[in-house]
């Protein structure tokens, strides 16, 4: 369930307003609007490639550091805008497209890296399989309800939001993981099995 909490406000602040905010306020050419597009898809490479490396002992707390640099990335979206900065603003939005990048790259290999030790055998693919598909399904969504606020509104305003949700979220995950332990991965289980009807 948080994957689609996540999913959500990342689709409204990455996916749908971000391209908006770089072609209709932020004044970039298309050039530079594909080239910080590229830049994103090679801070998701250099991601993969780094954070494949980690150790698993440390993979909870590298998602959680994960998260907050996309949070911050997010939020990060809307501040030229909404301060009116208008100097090397391509070379600003590049440098946060490579650091969201990254930081999604790394949220999504260390967290399926986690499941597919987590989740035992038997259930697995009926879990995965959910979660993909509920995941999936929030992205029509998405893009509906932001579409109707964007096409009126300056979105920058929902990306600031949905990156400060994701930030006070990752502090209540920090909370969650650090002082309950265990309890995190017995939660987990169970809520694997919730979710697949499945009976031990």
């Amino acid at each position: 369930f948080v994957a689609i909490f996540i999913n959500i406000f990342y689709g409204f602040a990455a996916n749908l307003s971000f391209p908006i905010i770089l072609t209709k306020y932020s004044g970039v050419s298309e050039v530079e609007y594909g080239m910080i597009e590229t830049v994103l898809s090679l801070g998701a490479l250099l991601g993969a490639a780094i954070f494949s490396l980690v150790k698993a002992s440390k993979r909870y707390r590298l998602i959680i550091v994960s998260l907050m640099f996309e949070a911050f990335s997010i939020i990060l979206i809307a501040v030229p805008n909404i301060l009116n900065i208008k100097v090397n603003i391509f070379g600003i939005y590049s440098v946060i497209a490579l650091v969201l990048g990254i930081s999604v790259s790394s949220v999504n290999i260390n967290v399926r890296v986690l499941m597919q030790k987590m989740i035992p055998d038997n259930i697995k693919g009926k879990v995965l399989g959910t979660l993909s598909s509920m995941c999936l399904s929030i992205g029509p969504i998405v893009v509906i309800l932001g579409s109707f606020y964007a096409e009126k509104n300056n979105p920058c305003y929902l990306v600031l939001f949905s990156g400060s949700i994701m930030a006070l979220k990752n502090l209540k995950a920090i909370i969650f993981i650090y002082y309950m332990g265990d309890m995190c991965d017995r939660m987990c289980i169970k809520s694997m099995r919730f979710i697949t009807i499945y009976e031990p």
